[in-house]
């Protein structure tokens, strides 16, 4: 499951979004949609804890992420997910 609670982003003094809430059961999809600069990239890297919203919460527990936010700030690219190495893309 993964769940967020009134995640507000402001990047610039710009408001992207505020007091935004979903939830997600395993095996439920969910369309991020909007224009450029809109916030979708900024929303997805809240979720997968490599940004920190303004205000708001994302339990830990719903984080399926085994990136480091660390890593990523130090300059270096974390190894990918064993799971990622047998996936194969194919037109």
């Amino acid at each position: 499951m993964l769940h967020a609670e009134r995640l507000t982003c402001i990047v610039d003094d710009r408001p992207l979004f505020a007091a935004l809430t979903l939830s997600l059961a395993a095996g439920e999809l969910l369309q991020v949609a909007g224009d450029n600069g809109a916030g979708k990239t900024s929303l997805l890297r809240i979720l997968c804890g490599l940004a920190r919203p303004e205000s708001g919460v994302v339990p830990m527990k719903t984080c399926v992420s085994s990136f480091r936010p660390a890593a990523f700030s130090s300059g270096k690219a974390p190894s990918p997910p064993s799971a990622w190495r047998a996936m194969k893309i194919s037109p």
